[in-house]
């Protein structure tokens, strides 16, 4: 036509901003390609003559029905539909259709859901190499079916509607870790590295996740133990963490040792392999990081578990120590159900009266104010004594010097457990320091002292295994100066230097079914193990 400029004459189009392909968005047509499944389902919402029967609601309702008869190996004639959504729509709109309105609703149903026998497409811009895209789909596939009595349809998921519907079930959250797992180990054997290093980060993504759902959780208990507790989050939580993190851990170390080989096999391979020995060296190290920040969950459980106890116990003080004015609460109730005269007299006043009655009852006795004393009210002046017993004090002191001294001889012992295989090696696991049984016998609560001394060794990261140092005594650290008299009782341990205390690979099992990280501590040389 004339006026209009050829082909050839159209100015170019312009060239992407970026100078060069963007890492994060590598994946970006696979993932919208994975959200565009759910467009023709959202767009139910917008057809005015499914609007009053819930469209979108609807449609995912039929959907499930497919998939239950799928799972069954049935299939799902047309009729099976039509029966399907007849028993629905009263459920969503509350009032009952027609066979006839059924019919036409599953047919419009069906409609839509296949786009009238054709792929939904939809275009999108991609931000790769700035050209306009295609998503291509089907959501649902009906077949001809002939049985005995007639010929009919039958209606299938696609595999973009099975995996639509998959995607949407808790427990594809719950596995997709795993599946991230079992995906990398297929990355490495294929020798895809660099794809390899990508899984690798999403799977730290993943442990963050996981860390800040801790967190939020740990608010949540502070809050309100009870609530907490009761939340369908947590329950989901803790029985992950109970059935996934074990079963996780073998597979990082699977993985760490298949990565591992893989080096091994680079580096005595002929030369050319330097690039993807680098890579694999990257993959490595990231690897072990993210590793090592899935075994901290192993901590983070038995903290959880230990905030959980001392939350109840403080609730249920908090509870138990509760005041109440009888009159307004409890006597006023009584009251109120207006009961007969022996049981007023039984449940409400009886109650009230004095164990040792005196001479004159006056009622004003029981009747009158309540004295209250809260616990957190000082006594009365008169009601302390200015000075106290001088054999009350020593008895005290004394009991106080006991504790101390049993306090200090455990932690003592905890410690030399702990530092004493560093006399002939280097460096020590905490697996092979209790392997020999040394903590049976214990009594729980120094088992218990034992972890939470562990634990604190943890976090400081180091022990000051030398002598002299700068410790002043009279402090109220008593693992300090428990530490600071076992350096002078036992040379051989006062010259090990600083020990670090890092995390390792694996747990440890201890006694009553407690479980933590294990640990390895180094001597100052910093050997490896």
């Amino acid at each position: 036509m004339a006026g209009l400029p050829a082909l050839n004459a159209l100015p170019p189009r312009p060239a992407s901003p970026f100078p060069g392909p963007r890492p994060e968005l590598t994946s970006f047509d696979d993932r919208l390609a994975s959200l565009a499944a759910v467009f023709p389902l959202y767009d139910l919402r917008n057809k005015h003559s499914l609007r009053e029967f819930h469209g979108l609601e609807l449609g995912l309702c039929l959907m499930l029905f497919i998939l239950e008869k799928m799972l069954h190996f049935e299939p799902c004639t047309y009729e099976d539909a039509e029966g399907f959504v007849a028993a629905v729509v009263p459920r969503l709109t509350g009032k009952q259709i027609s066979r006839t309105e059924g019919v036409q609703l599953t047919q419009k149903l069906l409609d839509e859901l296949t786009n009238q026998g054709r792929p939904f497409i939809y275009e999108f811009h991609s931000p790769l190499d700035g050209q306009d895209h295609q998503i291509k789909f089907r959501l649902l596939e009906q077949q001809p079916l002939s049985l005995p009595d007639r010929d009919t349809v039958s209606i299938r998921l696609t595999e973009t509607g099975l995996d639509l519907l998959f995607k949407s079930r808790e427990i594809y959250r719950d596995l997709q870790f795993s599946v991230m797992q079992l995906y990398l180990d297929q990355q490495i054997r294929r020798g895809t590295f660099e794809g390899a290093l990508q899984t690798v980060n999403e799977l730290g993504v993943a442990v963050t996740t996981m860390e800040l759902e801790v967190e939020a959780l740990r608010d949540q208990i502070r809050r309100n133990v009870v609530e907490a507790v009761e939340a369908p989050a947590y329950q989901r939580l803790i029985n992950r963490m109970k059935q996934q993190l074990d079963r996780e851990r073998e597979t990082f170390a699977n993985l760490i040792s298949l990565v591992r080989e893989t080096r091994r096999n680079l580096a005595s391979a002929p030369s050319g392999e330097d690039e993807r020995l680098a890579s694999v060296e990257r993959l490595d190290r990231r690897l072990y990081e993210v590793a090592q920040r899935h075994l901290d969950l192993f901590n983070h459980k038995l903290e959880l578990n230990l905030l959980v106890e001392e939350a109840l116990l403080a609730s249920l003080r908090s509870t138990l120590t509760v005041r109440f004015h009888l009159e307004k609460e409890f006597l006023a109730e009584v009251l109120r159900q207006n009961p007969p005269g022996q049981v007023l007299t039984r449940v409400g006043l009886l109650p009230l009266l004095r164990v040792r009655l005196p001479r004159l009852l006056g009622l004003n006795t029981f009747l009158g104010p309540q004295a209250l004393i809260g616990r957190e009210r000082e006594r009365p002046p008169e009601a302390v004594p200015e000075e106290m017993d001088e054999a009350a004090r020593r008895e005290l002191e004394a009991a106080e010097e006991e504790r101390q001294a049993r306090t200090v001889d455990l932690l003592q012992r905890c410690l030399r457990l702990l530092l004493e295989p560093l006399t002939t090696g280097s460096a020590v696991h905490l697996s092979r320091v209790l392997a020999g049984a040394a903590l049976d016998g214990w009594p729980e609560e120094e088992v218990r002292a034992f972890v939470y001394l562990v634990l604190l060794l943890h976090q400081a990261g180091k022990i000051p295994a030398y002598l002299p140092w700068d410790y002043v005594p009279g402090g109220s650290d008593l693992a300090e100066f428990a530490l600071y008299q076992l350096l002078q009782k036992e040379p051989s341990l006062a010259g090990l230097g600083v020990v670090t205390v890092a995390a390792g690979e694996g747990t440890v099992t201890l006694p009553y079914g407690i479980e933590i990280t294990d640990l390895v501590l180094r001597r100052g040389d910093g050997d490896a193990v």
